[in-house]
């Protein structure tokens, strides 16, 4: 499945903007893309993992490094294909002296 229009992150990159310079040690984002809102379309794993990839990187540019960010996948999982979703997109990873946790 792929969006209409191809401007995925463009638009999560506008949305995200709001965080620009924000104070703030801790930033919790969720994401599901448009076209999955209520109508039980998933994601394909990798399509799910580049946005998360995405997003954290566009909140490291907005507030800077010692931001601590969890990016969470807000779309329908079901019974068939939970456990591949879980189990390819969370991921942790270490910065610095930080680690932090994709989902």
């Amino acid at each position: 499945m792929t969006s209409a229009s191809g401007r995925e992150k463009e638009i999560i990159a506008h949305q995200l903007s709001i965080l620009k310079g924000l104070n703030t040690g801790h930033i919790a984002v969720a994401y599901e893309p448009v076209w999955a809102i209520g109508t039980g379309k998933v994601a394909t794993v990798e399509q799910i993992a580049a946005m998360h990839a995405f997003i954290y990187q566009e909140i490291l540019s907005l507030c800077g490094s010692d931001v601590k960010i969890r990016v969470l996948y807000g779309g329908s999982v079901k019974a068939e294909n939970a456990a591949d979703i879980f189990r390819r997109t969370l991921c942790r990873r270490r910065t610095g002296g930080r680690s932090f946790i994709i989902l």
